[in-house]
């Protein structure tokens, strides 16, 4: 299974989310995990959407060009990439404080 949470995995801490002062990056994803799976929902994660369609009673989704799932509701998160400066000490450095 894939990842879930993207560049906040890798950062140290979060000092800037509702209702903590102080928390590490993985530690906050994982509180995003638990608290989705206390709802009855099927996830499905790949590594890409290759089509979404509109149906009449919802959507149609094909993950990774082999899998095709139908739904009422589809929360799209594209996620994205730092974009490194190209320094030297950059890779040395990422991730600290």
């Amino acid at each position: 299974m894939k990842d879930i949470g993207g560049q906040v995995l890798t950062t140290t801490g979060v000092e800037n989310y509702m209702c903590y002062q102080y928390i590490k990056g993985f530690e906050l994803m994982q509180k995003f995990e638990d608290q989705v799976k206390q709802f009855l929902l099927e996830q499905k994660l790949g590594q890409g959407v290759a089509g979404l369609s509109s149906l009449d009673a919802g959507f149609e989704v094909t993950i990774d060009n082999v899998e095709s799932h139908q739904a009422k509701a589809v929360i799209v998160a594209t996620g994205k990439r730092p974009r490194t400066l190209n320094v030297p000490g950059e890779e040395q450095l990422k991730g600290r404080v």
